[in-house]
């Protein structure tokens, strides 16, 4: 096989890899990306901002009471998920442990377990919500090769 017909095979496969490498290997966790939507989904039912439907006086949207010591046991050890007691519970075989509990209609699967894992291990951080963040414009790219640009000088503002 000639060069120019392994060429597209090589490209094709580096393409594949990366499509089907996991993308935490790619990126760190963050809240308002990945552990903000399976919390809302999974968790703030009966441990977010309801006081009326707060269960085990334990709120899991507020940072500083999620790491909050409650009977000497906080429910996040920012760094240290292994001694966690969220992670105890989330990955806890026990019917009457485990969370969520398990007449609740969704089921954490194992990447969102892993998820919760790397975000308590990079040191829990929350974020404010997305839509109390102001957009930033970022820097456009330099371009290097002029005669690829298709677009008039008007529409690269």
């Amino acid at each position: 096989m000639s060069y120019v017909h392994k060429t597209p095979l090589c490209l094709l496969t580096i393409v594949v890899s990366i499509l089907a490498t996991p993308r935490r290997l790619l990126a760190e966790v963050f809240f308002n990306r990945d552990i903000r939507p399976i919390m809302s989904d999974t968790c703030f039912q009966c441990h977010g901002p309801d006081a009326a439907a707060r269960e085990a006086d334990l709120r899991l949207d507020v940072r500083d009471e999620a790491i909050a010591g409650r009977d000497g046991e906080p429910a996040i050890i920012p760094g240290n998920p292994e001694d966690s007691l969220m992670m105890w519970m989330i990955n806890a075989e026990n019917e009457e442990d485990i969370m969520p509990p398990t007449n609740h209609p969704r089921v954490l699967t194992a990447e969102e377990k892993q998820l919760f894992n790397d975000w308590i291990l990079e040191g829990a951080e929350y974020e404010e919500h997305w839509a109390y963040v102001s957009p930033v414009k970022r820097k456009l790219p330099e371009v290097t090769n002029g005669d690829w640009v298709k677009m008039k000088s008007i529409t690269l503002y």
